[in-house]
């Protein structure tokens, strides 16, 4: 079993995450966007606690219940939880460098059982963790502002920010919206073209997590959000696109 190197790779034709932005900004800006919301008009109605079909399935089989369910759960095989990738796979999207780190770091956790993950070291986790299997939020908390929607959960209770309008200072070594300094989980600025969220994440620090172990880089792309199911464990959240998009992942 394997999921496809064709299905991983952005099918787009822009060289980076940042080019695909923009280009999604300009076409909504031709049909006379991004949409505005204020406090008199606010944004979709997202706020509450959400929670993802693969958590549900991780908390129904650790209990020895039957991971059965309802329709609105449904969706295609993720590649960033890793179960249905071959290792050679995933090895030919990474620079050299990553390459022989994730070759090294899988030899150890199964010849020598000593993984080598982000967390055994109290280290924060990067952006990709968020939905990848275990290390996913068995709650996500959703807030909506006018300028700002903020996701809060996951491992060790990690918080992104998207700056609704905003755009990134270019003037130092890497894009931010704030001071020149390192930061674990990057920044993402986003807009509204109607009820979808449009968004941009830059990473800030290379001494994330890729997927969810190691010494990867948080990953930068490009995702869209639109608006939640219910279901009967809370709501489910779907972000839609997310592909590795551009060069090398890491």
């Amino acid at each position: 079993m394997d999921y496809s190197r064709e299905n991983i790779v952005s099918p787009y034709p822009f060289a980076t995450a940042r080019a695909h932005y923009e280009a999604l900004l300009k076409e909504t800006r031709a049909k006379r966007g991004p949409t505005q919301y204020s406090r008199e008009r606010m944004p979709p109605s997202w706020d509450g606690r959400y929670t993802t079909n693969i958590g549900t399935v991780f908390r129904l089989v650790r209990a020895g219940n039957k991971p059965d369910l309802p329709r609105e759960f449904s969706e295609p095989p993720q590649w960033i939880i890793g179960y249905y990738n071959q290792t050679p796979t995933i090895l030919s999207l990474l620079t050299p460098e990553y390459q022989q780190r994730l070759v090294q770091q899988l030899y150890h956790q199964a010849h020598d059982h000593a993984p080598q993950w982000s967390a055994t070291l109290c280290r924060p986790e990067g952006f990709m963790r968020w939905w990848s299997g275990p290390g996913g939020p068995s709650s996500l908390d959703v807030m909506v502002t006018p300028t700002r929607v903020q996701f809060l959960g996951g491992s060790s209770n990690a918080i992104r920010n998207v700056h609704v309008g905003r755009d990134f200072d270019v003037s130092g070594a890497v894009p931010r919206l704030g001071a020149d300094v390192p930061q674990w989980m990057g920044e993402t600025i986003g807009f509204w073209d109607g009820d979808a969220l449009q968004s941009d994440v830059v990473p800030r620090e290379r001494s994330g997590d890729a997927g969810g172990s190691g010494r990867g880089a948080a990953v930068p792309g490009r995702g869209s959000l639109r608006p939640a199911v219910g279901c009967r464990v809370g709501r489910v959240l779907r972000e839609e696109h997310v592909t590795a998009e551009g060069r090398r992942l890491v």
